[in-house]
C-alpha cells in the first residue's frame, strides 16, 4: 500500500513539473513571438514628409487649433492674423520629424481607439501638399509603461501605432515661439560708446568717452549735473552689461495698450550709443576720395585693396522703454517707436538700476597721492634751496674773512717798510 502511495506522488510530482515547463516553455515563446513582431514592426516608416512641398500647415497650439498657409512670395501667414510675423523656419522645424517617421509597435483591429487618448489629442497635425494631398497625424495619450505616444495616421481608427516622444515634444504651446522677432543691435562692449539711464524717480546718469577717457554727467543727491571722470572699472562693468543685451520672452508683436505692461510711461528710458562698421556706398566713397588730399587719396585706395571692401564707422543709438515686471520677475521692454513687446532679464536692469552717477565717479586717491608727491617734491626743492642759501653765505662769510686779512697783511707790511726808512 506504502509502496503504491509513492508511486502515485511521485507520478503527481512528475506531472506538475511537465506542466510547468509546459507554462514557461508556451510563456516565452509568446514572449519571443512578441519582441519577433515588435522587432519587425519597430523601424517601420510609416510616413514621409517633404516640408519642402508644404503649402498649408495647422496643429494644436496650447490646445487651439493655429493654421498657416504658405503666400505667393515664400512667406508663411497666419490665417487669422496677417499681420502676425510667422518665422517660416520655426514652423517648419517640428515638421521635420515628419520626413521619416518610424513605428515602434503596430496594433491592428482596433475596436475602440478613445482607449488610446484620440478623442482628446495632444496634437492634431494637418498637413497640405502642393498636389492637395491632405495628411491628418493624431497624437493621442503617453503609454505610462513604455514612455512612448500612440499615434493614428489620416482617422485610420483600425490602427494605432506607437512612436517616440520627439514628435510631440517639438511642437510648443507658445504661439510666439513661432514668431519673427525684430532684431536687436549685435552689440560689443569694445564698440560701446555711451550709456544714459533715466528713471521716473530722477535718478538719471550719462556715461560717454571723451577724449578716450569714460566721463559720467547725471543727477543725483550727491552731484549736480557736472561732468566727471568715471571709474574704468566700473564703466567696464556697464558696457559689459548693456552688451549682453536680449529677450527672454516674445509677449506681442502689435500691441495697443502698453499702460498693461507699464510702458505707456516707462519706470526707465535705457539709451545706447554705439560704433558699427558699414560698407559705404560707392558714390560717398568717391565723393570722399575727390575732397580728400591726394595723399589720403593714397591711403583710402591702399586700404580698400587690403580689405577688398571700403568700410565706414558710424555712430548708432537704440533706446529701450523699460516697464513693469512679470510675475518671474523680468522686465516687460520696448524698442522705442516699436510696437512689440518683449522681456529683459532681471539681473540686466538690475545692474543698470543699481547705479547712480555718484557710484560712476572715480575716487580721488590717485590726485591725493599725486599732490603728497608734489609737496614733497617742493618741500626737498625748498630744503636744497636753503641748503644752497646756506653755503653761499658760508662761502661769502669765508671770503670777508679773507678780504680782512690780506688787509691787515698789508698795513703790517707798510708799517714794517715805513720803520725801515726811518
Amino acid at each position: 500500500m506504502i509502496k503504491k502511495k509513492s508511486v502515485k506522488l511521485l507520478a503527481g510530482v512528475v506531472v506538475i513539473f511537465i506542466l510547468c515547463g509546459a507554462y514557461f516553455g508556451l510563456k516565452t515563446y509568446n514572449q519571443k513571438t512578441e519582441e519577433a513582431e515588435e522587432e519587425a514592426a519597430a523601424g517601420e516608416t510609416i510616413l514621409e514628409v517633404d516640408t519642402s512641398t508644404l503649402t498649408a500647415v495647422s496643429f494644436l497650439i496650447d490646445g487651439e487649433e493655429t493654421s498657416f498657409t504658405l503666400q505667393d512670395d515664400g512667406t508663411w501667414q497666419k490665417d487669422d492674423d496677417a499681420t502676425f510675423p510667422v518665422d517660416g523656419d520655426a514652423l517648419l522645424s517640428p515638421l521635420s520629424a515628419l520626413s521619416e517617421l518610424k513605428s515602434l509597435r503596430t496594433l491592428t483591429e482596433i475596436e475602440d481607439v478613445s482607449e488610446y487618448g484620440f478623442d482628446d489629442p495632444q496634437n492634431l497635425i494637418t498637413l497640405t501638399d502642393e498636389d492637395g494631398e491632405v495628411t491628418i497625424v493624431t497624437i493621442g495619450d503617453n503609454n505610462d509603461s513604455t514612455g512612448n505616444d500612440y499615434l493614428m495616421l489620416n482617422e485610420d481608427t483600425a490602427t494605432v501605432y506607437t512612436i517616440a516622444t520627439d514628435l510631440r515634444e517639438g511642437f510648443s504651446d507658445d504661439i510666439y515661439d513661432y514668431a519673427e522677432s525684430e532684431e536687436l543691435p549685435t552689440l560689443q562692449a569694445s564698440a560701446i560708446t555711451g550709456i544714459s539711464v533715466e528713471t521716473a524717480d530722477g535718478e538719471n546718469y550719462d556715461l560717454y568717452i571723451e577724449d578716450a577717457v569714460w566721463m559720467v554727467s547725471g543727477v543725483s543727491e550727491d552731484t549736480g549735473s557736472e561732468n566727471e571722470e568715471a571709474d574704468a572699472d566700473e564703466a567696464d562693468t556697464l558696457t559689459s552689461t548693456v552688451a549682453g543685451l536680449a529677450y527672454v520672452d516674445y509677449l506681442e508683436h502689435n500691441c495697443s495698450d502698453f499702460s498693461a505692461y507699464g510702458l505707456e510711461e516707462p519706470a526707465v528710458t535705457l539709451t545706447i550709443t554705439y560704433e558699427e562698421e558699414v560698407e559705404s556706398d560707392e558714390d560717398e566713397t568717391e565723393d570722399a576720395e575727390t575732397e580728400a588730399s591726394a595723399s589720403e587719396v593714397e591711403s583710402e585706395e591702399e586700404s580698400e585693396t587690403e580689405t577688398g571692401e571700403s568700410v565706414e564707422t558710424i555712430e548708432q543709438t537704440v533706446t529701450f522703454l523699460i516697464g513693469d515686471t512679470d510675475s518671474s520677475g523680468d522686465y516687460y521692454v520696448r524698442l522705442k517707436g516699436s510696437t512689440q513687446v518683449h522681456t529683459l532679464s532681471s539681473d540686466i536692469v538690475t545692474t543698470l538700476l543699481g547705479y547712480s552717477a555718484y557710484d560712476l565717479i572715480a575716487e580721488e586717491e590717485e590726485e591725493t597721492e599725486t599732490e603728497t608727491e608734489d609737496a614733497t617734491e617742493v618741500g626737498d626743492a625748498t630744503e636744497a634751496d636753503d641748503e644752497d642759501a646756506t653755503d653761499a653765505e658760508t662761502v661769502e662769510v669765508m671770503d670777508e674773512d679773507a678780504d680782512e686779512v690780506a688787509v691787515a697783511v698789508k698795513e703790517t707790511e707798510t708799517g714794517e717798510a715805513e720803520s725801515e726808512t726811518e
